[in-house]
């Protein structure tokens, strides 16, 4: 685990230095460095438990190949094959091409899977065309839950609406579902960001996996999607990409040498301007920035500073716009603001989910907001919608930009 200690340590230095380099702000509240260690030591303690039950990244297949083996599902009169990235590697492609629905199912043995166990996949979306794609898990007590849902407005969502999160077409997503058949409950992680706690399972106990299913359903036309890295392994919560891999290997053993690293303080020196390239770093009750590694302010006004809304990171909406070289305009005729960013144009109105980005309607799961006379947006949201990588930390660290950092926890 000490790569996921040093990528902690990263954040904790950044978050240091980035306060230091500022002395004309609050000073941030600083943690006990012992309590840090001992959570990190947890959470790595708690990754170690986990057994790969799975996994599937269909590197041994045939491009083009139509036929999985230890596979279920039909693809019925549409397509799936395997399919290459623009790197080489390989994932299925399922297309949806008539008016039929799809679903790809990986079936286990009854009572092989119980206890605590995460189900994860990778997934990524071509088009917001009228498909509904869901995500089941099922049991051999009857129980088969519909987990999530990726609506065609670009919304992650549980069965019963409620809004996950938001997805922007032509990107790869991270799906994890930690599973407690103890209390019949579950986590669901969006891109490392744990999105909904404790959701019940429902009436019927799930008392262990028996299959798990990708269906493209509720037909209105043509859809893709693309699927990688499915996994089921034990454990009470997601590990990181660098564990998974340990794990895959054999090799998730600490050596001695690398066990004892894991005791001392975060002593990693970070060039923060490197760090933060292509990126923007801001702290929620703050005024300071970092954009690409410059110094700069939100704003001349000190008020007009990020916050947090529950759960969701609140950032302003010019200051968000103008970092990313857009803009934002106010259309008097329709009472909307205009942002203008990474060749996209979103339409919204504070107090209203419901945006629409290059004419497509989108909802939030948290409205843009007016504080202190300054539009807000939720950071998250409007990142993933946008294609950009964010970043949210219970420091108080926010950063998002073009490059994905490798950051997955999450306040």
């Amino acid at each position: 685990m000490r790569l996921r200690y040093r990528l902690i340590s990263l954040v904790l230095s950044f978050a240091m230095l980035f306060c230091a380099s500022l002395p004309a702000f609050a000073e941030s509240e600083q943690t006990d460095p012992q309590i840090q260690e001992q959570a990190v030591q947890a959470q790595d303690s708690q990754q170690e438990e986990a057994e790969i039950l799975f996994v599937e990244n269909f590197e041994s297949y045939n491009v083009g190949a139509t036929t999985l083996s230890g596979y279920g599902g039909s693809a019925k009169t549409n397509e799936w094959k395997v399919a290459t990235d623009s790197e080489g590697g390989k994932h299925l492609r399922m297309v949806v091409k008539t008016t039929s629905d799809m679903h790809l199912d990986k079936n286990f043995n009854a009572g092989d899977i119980t206890g605590h166990f995460v189900v994860s996949l990778d997934v990524m979306f071509e088009d917001y065309n009228n498909v509904v794609k869901a995500l089941f898990l099922k049991s051999s007590s009857g129980a088969e839950l519909g987990v999530v849902r990726f609506l065609p407005n670009g919304t992650l969502t549980l069965a019963d609406g409620y809004i996950i999160g938001n997805y922007a077409t032509g990107k790869f997503y991270n799906l994890t579902i930690a599973v407690d058949t103890s209390t019949n409950t579950a986590n669901i992680y969006f891109n490392g960001k744990k999105r909904v706690a404790n959701t019940p399972l429902g009436a019927t106990a799930f008392t262990d996996l028996i299959m798990v299913r990708f269906h493209m359903r509720e037909v209105k036309g043509y859809s893709n999607a693309r699927i990688d890295n499915l996994a089921v392994y034990s454990g009470k919560k997601p590990v990181d990409a660098e564990t998974l891999n340990k794990l895959l290997s054999g090799n998730a053993e600490e050596s001695g040498d690398d066990a004892a690293s894991t005791t001392t303080e975060p002593t990693v020196n970070v060039n923060i301007g490197n760090v933060v390239k292509n990126s923007i770093a801001l702290y929620a009750s703050k005024n300071c920035a970092l954009v690409r590694g410059a110094k700069t302010v939100i704003s001349e006004d000190a008020t007009i500073i990020p916050y947090w809304e529950g759960d969701t990171a609140m950032i302003p909406l010019k200051f968000f716009a103008e970092s990313l070289g857009g803009s934002v305009t106010w259309d008097g005729a329709t009472s909307l603001l205009v942002m203008q960013v990474s060749g996209k144009t979103v339409k919204l109105r504070s107090g209203d989910a419901n945006v629409e980005i290059d004419g497509q309607p989108i909802t939030l799961s948290k409205a843009p907001a007016i504080k202190n006379g300054t539009s807000y947006i939720p950071a998250l949201d409007m990142c993933e919608l946008l294609g950009l990588y964010c970043f949210s930390d219970i420091s108080d660290l926010i950063i998002y930009g073009t490059d994905d950092l490798g950051f997955t926890w999450s306040k």
